[in-house]
């Protein structure tokens, strides 16, 4: 019998869906798709102005957050036709990045980060910044969306020279869809749901209220298992009470399905 055989996997993902639940369907489960991500949304004026600040300001620091942002960043540059002039003055700036997205971008131009945050969360990659004697130094600084008010914070605390850059957005994701991932999750109609996003959990979360938030986290602590693609994504659940999560050793969709098959087939023979 496969791994997944009669499971109910929900799936809070929107661009990866279909992917994981093809591989979901391939280990004998029943995938149930509720994308709460939301739609993204590039600023363009935006990211072209912060390009150009990049370009005619000095900065000591570059800081990506995203590959999202990384890419946003580089067609702004594009279409202010500066990309070269951008290239070459992220080469000669130190950088501190967090994310394999955000570091294969870099690759794709021949970038050496200074900082890399290992486990790939913001607040790791802060206190190696924070190693480095970076007091009155500019940093430009790629944010991504819903930043929490703690991290802004430390990153303040820095006591350097912070320029925001936020080229994207996302808008709210369909409330209908909210509401019908929490009803099965409170319901315990879901054997386990798949996030692959820090902002995935958060839009899960937003807005509950008090008694419909406990319920979310009874629900997780016993029958419903909490499935995470990444460090971030798994520290946005804990952040949340949210203690038995699922979180395979490599941050990959096919790894994931796997550790997910293994997890209840462990737990049926037990």
């Amino acid at each position: 019998m496969k791994g997944l055989t009669g499971k109910h996997i929900g799936i809070a993902a929107d661009r990866q869906a279909e992917a994981i639940s093809t591989l979901i369907q391939k280990q004998g489960g029943i995938a149930v798709s509720k994308p709460i991500q939301g739609e993204k949304w590039l600023d363009e004026k935006s990211a072209a102005y912060d390009v150009a600040r990049f370009l005619n300001h000095p900065f000591d620091w570059a800081l990506f957050t995203t590959g999202i942002g990384a890419e946003a960043l580089e067609k702004a540059a594009q279409s202010i036709h500066r990309l070269d002039d951008y290239i070459d003055k992220l080469s000669k700036t130190s950088l501190a990045i967090r994310g394999t997205k955000t570091q294969d971008w870099l690759k794709k131009w021949g970038l050496e980060p200074t900082i890399l945050s290992p486990n790939g969360t913001m607040h790791t990659l802060i206190q190696l910044l924070d190693a480095h004697p970076t007091t009155k130094q500019a940093l430009f600084y790629q944010s991504y969306d819903q930043e929490e008010r703690q991290l802004v914070q430390a990153l303040n605390q820095l006591s350097m020279d912070v320029y925001h850059s936020e080229p994207y957005h996302y808008f709210p994701p369909d409330r209908a869809i909210v509401e019908a991932l929490r009803f099965g999750i409170t319901s315990q109609s879901l054997d386990a749901v798949v996030f692959t996003s820090k902002t995935q959990v958060e839009n899960l979360f937003r807005d509950a209220g008090a008694s419909q938030g406990k319920l979310l986290y009874q629900a997780f602590e016993t029958h419903v298992l909490a499935v995470a693609v990444g460090q971030v994504t798994a520290e946005a659940l804990h952040n949340h009470g949210i203690s038995k999560v699922l979180q395979p050793e490599r941050a990959k969709m096919g790894a994931m399905i796997i550790a997910l098959a293994q997890h209840f087939s462990n737990e049926h023979h037990d």
